[in-house]
């Protein structure tokens, strides 16, 4: 009786690491596929930023302007 309880339990736990390692390589699978998608959806809006992002015409600063001096008068 104690070698059936004994061998039981070992087919028990085989199992159950059997299905946890397959489960463990599935559950990464899905994780690095998702990466990728993430990474791609963010290249993708990278590239639109910069397309919709001009640069200032010429002549003029993209800085902004000290509020706090006076403006200057012509004399």
């Amino acid at each position: 009786m104690a070698l059936s309880n004994f061998l039981a339990t070992v087919v028990g736990a085989g199992a159950v690491l059997l299905l946890l390692r397959s489960d463990a390589r599935k559950t990464s699978a899905t994780l690095r596929r998702n990466l990728r998608h993430i990474r791609s959806w963010l290249e993708e809006e990278q590239a639109v930023g910069t397309k919709q992002s001009k640069p200032p015409p010429e002549g003029q600063s993209s800085a902004p302007k000290d509020s706090t001096k006076p403006p200057e008068t012509p004399t």
